[in-house]
């Protein structure tokens, strides 16, 4: 065996090792946060909640794959508000021992609301993703997460949440 194959194979031992310490069993989590909109997407909403709820299941001790989905509500000017429904496909890698963790996400958002009038404005689905990273205990997860939806017309906010697993 070459050196570098050497060195790339004591790598990955020492990596799945590490992982090995982090407890790996499936998860059901419940969350909630508030989201602060940015970008042109502040121009029109104001500070908004999410609510949701997600499962994953680990492919490694510090590999684990999910769904998340999630309500987010955005307030406006006068009677306006928005919100939306996302689905997401997601992965959280965890740093070995600290319950450290980045996540990424993928799927979609039925985003609707109101205008100024009170009115209803058509519902619309969308591509979206979300990328952050969080701290998961035992039982409580804190998480910053970054959300984009669509892709010409876009909304992108960040969330701040806390949660419990379980």
């Amino acid at each position: 065996m070459t050196y570098r194959k050497s060195v790339f194979f004591l790598g990955a031992v020492c990596l799945l090792a590490l992982g090995a310490s982090v407890p790996a069993q499936a998860g059901i989590g419940a969350f909630a946060g508030i989201n602060i909109p940015t970008g042109s997407f502040d121009d029109v909403a104001n500070t908004g909640y999410q609510i949701g709820a997600n499962y994953t299941f680990p492919l490694l001790p510090i590999v684990h794959i999910g769904a998340w989905g999630a309500y987010n509500h955005f307030g406006g000017e006068g009677e306006t508000s928005f919100n939306n429904w996302e689905l997401l496909a997601i992965g959280k890698v965890y740093l070995p021992i600290t319950g450290l963790h980045g996540l990424i996400g993928l799927g979609f958002a039925n985003s609707g609301g109101k205008d100024n009038t009170g009115e209803s404005f058509d519902r619309e689905t969308d591509f979206a993703y979300a990328l952050g990273g969080g701290w998961d205990m035992t039982l409580l997860t804190f998480a910053l997460t970054f959300h984009q939806v669509g892709s010409e017309t876009t909304s992108n906010w960040f969330t701040l949440s806390a949660g419990v697993n379980f």
